[in-house]
């Protein structure tokens, strides 16, 4: 049988690697999460197309909001700030393309003047945070089996 006895000096140095790869733990997945709010801002406003209409204010629009760190969670977003972006990714009228989990989100943006505008939907923010929620999870994996390698 394997036993392992530790003394007041070990059990501390224990306790001291296990908050220093806990802080290390949170700074790299803090780094993780803005790098990928950063792709999705960057890719949303490389899909969206800047036509004379609109004269660049979506694109212009499209932001990082600060990364929040707690002790269980971090937590980050991108916004759109153009009121008429709905109406661009989803479309309207008869052009209305909403994927599945976001048809209650799309919902509150369904117009009720009887107007029909037919505009066909230029998806172009769900597409990158869809490809993010894909690659993020992979690349936290990633980034923690290496810091771990590090820490041995």
């Amino acid at each position: 049988m394997l036993s392992i006895n530790f003394d007041k000096k070990s059990l501390n140095a224990f306790y001291k690697y296990l908050k220093d790869l806990e802080d290390d733990v949170a700074d790299f997945v803090r780094a993780e999460v803005e790098d990928s709010m950063l792709a999705i801002e960057t890719e949303a406003a490389t899909n969206v197309r800047v036509g004379k209409q609109f004269g660049g204010a979506l694109k212009q629009s499209i932001q990082s909001t600060p990364i929040k760190v707690t002790k269980n969670e971090v937590t980050g977003g991108v916004e759109v700030g153009a009121f008429y972006a709905p109406y661009i990714e989803f479309g309207t009228g008869g052009g209305v393309v909403v994927p599945t989990e976001l048809k209650t989100f799309a919902m509150q943006f369904k117009g009720t003047t009887g107007r029909k505008r037919n505009f066909d939907a230029d998806p172009f923010f769900y597409p990158a945070v869809f490809k993010q929620r894909k690659e993020l999870p992979k690349r936290i994996e990633k980034t923690l089996a290496t810091l771990l390698k590090k820490k041995q």
